[in-house]
């Protein structure tokens, strides 16, 4: 039987890098985004791939896809939450706008789309690996709202893989590290590849194959995975 996964934010970074992974590997992938439709459509020239659209710091937007997905594929195997957003500033500049938009999508934004999950995961079970940051663990400074997103992500994570234990839904964190993607800016990446203990960063497709593997793990739920090489 063919499995299925959701994958948000999927039309760029990390987000498209395990797109591609799941495609190539014959799995049926719903791709969400918000923006970049051009970049979305590009992965339909991948058998399987359907996309959808909105923006998950929305109940009812969430509530939309959910439908369209279950109207197209029926069931689910695995969700990515991949979608962030960050807007890094000092907290003494930081709006209160600027706050709830940045944890009404990276945290909000997990909580809609895993209650979703939940209700349509295959009777057998599935697997939700949610991303998060480094930073999470570490803090960082300007970061004040996105490390309170990303640490919520952890605690939620780990709460909800308790609760999904006994229906055999595992819930991981993976936390990827910097890459080059459009959301680092060129001198964030430089500090972060003088701070990695083997002078690189890490490439969107790299954790993207982690995360394929980690989904087909049976016997792994509540774990974070740090795959950023930087000791703090």
């Amino acid at each position: 039987m063919q499995r299925t996964v959701l994958i948000t934010g999927a039309s760029r970074g990390l987000g498209r890098a395990a797109a591609v992974v799941f495609l190539e590997r014959g799995w049926r992938v719903g791709i969400n985004y918000v923006n970049s439709h051009s970049a979305a459509r590009e992965l339909l020239s991948y058998p399987g791939s359907e996309l959808f659209p909105g923006d998950i710091s929305s109940r009812e937007a969430v509530n939309e896809i959910f439908r369209n997905l279950k109207n197209k594929f029926g069931c689910l195997d695995a969700v990515i939450n991949s979608a962030g957003i960050s807007k890094d500033r000092l907290l003494v500049n930081t709006t209160p706008e600027e706050w709830n938009r940045v944890i009404s999508v990276n945290l909000t934004g997990v909580f809609n789309i895993c209650r979703q999950a939940l209700r349509i995961m295959r009777p057998a079970g599935g697997h939700i690996i949610n991303i998060s940051s480094l930073a999470a663990v570490t803090g960082r400074r300007g970061q004040c709202a996105y490390t309170a997103s990303k640490a919520g992500v952890i605690g939620f994570s780990r709460s909800l893989a308790r609760e999904a234990a006994g229906v055999n839904i595992r819930v991981n964190v993976v936390l990827p590290g910097y890459m080059d993607t459009a959301m680092v800016n060129k001198v964030i990446l430089a500090r972060a590849r003088r701070e990695n203990i083997l002078g690189r960063i890490n490439e969107p497709g790299e954790i993207a194959r982690f995360i394929y593997q980690l989904v087909s793990a049976s016997s792994i739920s509540g774990q974070v995975f740090n795959l950023d090489s930087r000791i703090t």
